[in-house]
C-alpha cells in the first residue's frame, strides 16, 4: 500500500520562532503524521516578524528532521505574498492526496485551496485563531469582506476545518458557517533534560524569591499591561518574569508601566528564552500566567503544565475550561484585581500550588501526547482522502475520555 501524500502550505515556519505557537504546532503535527507513514511536502516562506530568516530558497531544507521548501516573501506587503511558492503549489499538488493550509488572510492559502478544488483534491484549513472575534478587530473591514467572498468560499468548500479545541470551533462558527470540522489539540512534548542552571541567579534575583512567569510574545493582545498592574499588588518578595519578544516601543511602554507602578526592580524582561534558560524558568517558577485577550490554544500553557506549574489564565485562552476542569489552574476575568487574587492565592500557598501543578502535569502528559493526537489526525486525514466530497461527515472531533479534552 502506497504512502499517503500530504502537501502542507504555511506562511511561516522554523526557524522563524517569533511567530509564536503556530510554528512548533505545525512542525509537531507534521512529525506525528510522518511517523504514521505520511509523505510530506511543506511549502513555506522566509518571512519573519520583522524581516526574513536566513535559509536556502527553492530547495528542500531540513529543519528539525522535516523537509521545508522556502520562498522569499515580499516585504512591505500583507498576506505573505511569495511568488515562487504560489507557482509551486499547482506543481506540488499533482503528487499529493490531501492539501493542508495554515492560517487565513494569506495569498498562498487561497491559491492552495483554489488549486485543490480545481483538481478535486480534499483540503483542510487550520485557522490558528484567525476566526476569533478579537483577531477580526484588526483590519476588520477587509477581513469581513474576505469572509463574505474568497475566504468564506475557502472555508465552505474545505473537506474539514481543523480546530485545536471546542471553544475555538464555537467562536469561529459564530462568525462564519463551518460545514465540516475536526478537533485535535497541539502536540506538546515533555521538556528534555537540560544542564541545570539557576534562573534567579541568571536574572539577579535573590534565592528563594517566588517567581511569576509570563512566557509569550509581548503584544497588546496578551494582557501584559493587566498582569503588571496585578503584580504591583503582590507581596514585595515576589518577582515577575516577562519572557518573550516584542516590538521595541511596546516593550518600552511596559517597562515604563512597571516603573510607574513602583515595581521596576522586580519586573524582568529577558526577551525570548530557549533551551536551558526556558527550562529553568519553567521548572523554578511558582506560577505561570497568561491573561490574553485571545488565544486559540496557547501552546505555552500545556508547556507550563508539563513542567508542573499551576496556571492562571483568562477565559479568552480557548483551552481554559480544560485546564480548570483538570483542577490545574485558575480562570480569571480581564481585570488586574481578578488576576491579582489568583496569583496571590498560589504565591501564598505553596503546597496548593504544587498540588495543582502536579495535576496539570498528569493531565497534559496524556491530553497533548504526540501518539494520541497523531493517531487522531492520521485517521481523519486518511478518511478525507478516501471519501467522496458529498459523503464526508459534517463534523468530527477529538475523541473524548475522562482525561481528554471535551
Amino acid at each position: 500500500m502506497s504512502r499517503p501524500r500530504l502537501l502542507v502550505v504555511t506562511p511561516y515556519a522554523y526557524p522563524a520562532e517569533r511567530w509564536g505557537g503556530p510554528v512548533p504546532a505545525i512542525h509537531q503535527w507534521c512529525e506525528a503524521l510522518a511517523e504514521r507513514g505520511w509523505s510530506l511536502r511543506i511549502l513555506t516562506t522566509d518571512a519573519d516578524v520583522d524581516g526574513h530568516v536566513e535559509v536556502a530558497l527553492r530547495k528542500p531544507v531540513m529543519q528539525r528532521g522535516l523537509p521545508y521548501e522556502y520562498d522569499h516573501a515580499w516585504t512591505g506587503l500583507p498576506l505573505f505574498v511569495a511568488p515562487h511558492q504560489i507557482a509551486s503549489v499547482p506543481r506540488a499538488s499533482k503528487d499529493c492526496d490531501l492539501v493542508w493550509t495554515h492560517g487565513l488572510w494569506t495569498v498562498p492559502g487561497l491559491v492552495a485551496a483554489a488549486v485543490a478544488r480545481a483538481r478535486g483534491l480534499p483540503y483542510v484549513i487550520t485557522p490558528h485563531g484567525s476566526l476569533h472575534p478579537w483577531s477580526l478587530k484588526r483590519n476588520a473591514s477587509l477581513k469581513r469582506l474576505l469572509l463574505r467572498t474568497t475566504e468564506g468560499q475557502r472555508l465552505s468548500h474545505a473537506a474539514a476545518v481543523h480546530f485545536t479545541c471546542e471553544q475555538e470551533r464555537e467562536l469561529a462558527a459564530s462568525l462564519h458557517p463551518i460545514p465540516r470540522s475536526l478537533i485535535a489539540p497541539c502536540v506538546v512534548t515533555p521538556p528534555k533534560p537540560e544542564e541545570p542552571m539557576d534562573a534567579r541567579a541568571w536574572l539577579g534575583i535573590e534565592a528563594g524569591a517566588p517567581l511569576v512567569l509570563y512566557m509569550s510574545r509581548v503584544h497588546p493582545k496578551k494582557g501584559v499591561d493587566l498582569l503588571i498592574d496585578a503584580f504591583a499588588t503582590l507581596p514585595q518578595e515576589s518577582h515577575l518574569v516577562i519572557a518573550g519578544p516584542g516590538e521595541p516601543d511596546y516593550l518600552a511602554e511596559r517597562r515604563a508601566q512597571a516603573r510607574a507602578c513602583g515595581v521596576e526592580a522586580r519586573v524582568h524582561f529577558p526577551g525570548m528564552v530557549t533551551g536551558p534558560h526556558k527550562q529553568a524558568l519553567l521548572q523554578q517558577s511558582r506560577v505561570f500566567c497568561l491573561p490574553s485577550h485571545q488565544e486559540n490554544f496557547g501552546i505555552v500553557v500545556p508547556e507550563a503544565m508539563l513542567s508542573g506549574l499551576p496556571v492562571v489564565l483568562s477565559r479568552h485562552v480557548d483551552i481554559w475550561s480544560e485546564v480548570v476542569g483538570a483542577d490545574a489552574g485558575i480562570d480569571v476575568d480581564m481585570t488586574p484585581a481578578s488576576i491579582a487574587d489568583a496569583l496571590h492565592r498560589l504565591i501564598s500557598d505553596e503546597p496548593e500550588a504544587r498540588s495543582m501543578g502536579e495535576r496539570g502535569r498528569r493531565y497534559a502528559t496524556h491530553a497533548y501526547a504526540s501518539a494520541q493526537i497523531g493517531e487522531t489526525l492520521d485517521r481523519h486525514f486518511r478518511d478525507l482522502t478516501q471519501t467522496p466530497p458529498q459523503h464526508r461527515a459534517p463534523a468530527t472531533r477529538y475523541p473524548t475520555g475522562e482525561t481528554c479534552p471535551d
